[in-house]
């Protein structure tokens, strides 16, 4: 569902700069948004950037860090879009 509701966007961003062919793909979904009423998104996930800022990953709990240093290393050492992180039961919960 998430899709089709993100790809419905994109559409109407695209049909924006097929309207306007001096916008480029940043300012059109600005405009989207701001027709929209809605916020546009804050951070967008781009493969191999860090998922966290910076001054926030001071703060992040030691397994944390690891898993996103973990993250980061698979992202940039290889071609694969996901990697396997195993949690133990007890764990899981804490």
């Amino acid at each position: 569902m998430a899709d089709a509701i993100f790809h419905e966007h994109q559409r109407n961003v695209n049909k924006l700069m097929e309207a306007n062919l001096t916008l480029n793909t940043q300012y059109a979904e600005d405009l989207y948004w701001e027709s929209v009423g809605v916020a546009p998104l804050t951070y967008k996930y781009v493969r191999g950037h860090f998922l966290v800022f910076e001054n926030k990953f001071k703060e992040l709990p030691t397994q944390l860090r690891e898993l996103h240093e973990y993250y980061m290393a698979q992202a940039l050492e290889t071609d694969e879009f996901g990697f396997v992180y195993i949690i133990r039961s007890p764990l899981l919960y804490n």
